[in-house]
């Protein structure tokens, strides 16, 4: 896993106490997770540890447990492949009805919305950013606009007689004029 926020980085804080600069985590790091076992008392220990390719050494050394925070040690804290996918097998399927054959769909009943993923305790610190919806104009609607100025109009928004004769002939002609230049702007009053 990517130390790719605080969160994750409060996780790792009792790994890195007591050790020299170098020799700890850092932040954009990378660290070992692992499916830890269960507990007596029916919690699962989550294993973090110091990233290492070779799984066998990262399940033999010192780990702390992201729940708790307390430093164990040894391979019978981790969980086996074999037995995460036997547990995978054995798990019931909470979103049908009955073990055995064509199985239905549970009807679900919503209780409550909310937000889940990396960023979900964020999501109510940020603004919400909502715009109004953007209107794109009707070019019959501009082009008879900008048929109904005047010269003295234009002289006043700042367009020659001569551009403005160019931008109606264009429209009398059924061209299409640019409406991002400067003259039909200023025309437009935008």
């Amino acid at each position: 896993m990517r130390i790719s926020n605080q969160e994750i980085l409060k996780r790792i804080k009792t790994i890195n106490k007591g050790k020299e600069y170098s020799k700890q985590i850092k932040p954009f790091g990378f660290i070992s997770v692992g499916i830890g076992t269960i507990k007596e008392n029916g919690e699962q220990i989550k294993p973090i540890a110091p990233f290492n390719r070779n799984t066998q050494i990262t399940a033999r050394n010192e780990f702390i447990d992201s729940r708790t925070g307390k430093t164990l040690q040894g391979t019978k804290y981790w969980k086996t492949l074999d037995k995460v996918i036997d547990h995978y097998i054995e798990h019931p399927e909470s979103k049908l009805e009955g073990n055995i054959g064509c199985l239905k769909r549970r009807h679900m009943k919503v209780d409550t919305i909310m937000p889940i993923g990396k960023e979900a305790k964020k999501i109510y610190m940020e603004p919400l950013g909502i715009t109004t919806a953007t209107t794109y104009p009707n070019k019959k609607e501009i082009y008879k606009k900008i048929l109904t100025v005047t010269n003295e109009e234009a002289k006043k928004k700042g367009v020659t007689r001569a551009t403005l004769w160019k931008i109606k002939e264009k429209i009398k002609k059924g061209k299409n004029i640019n409406l991002k230049t400067n003259a039909v702007k200023k025309l437009l009053g935008t």
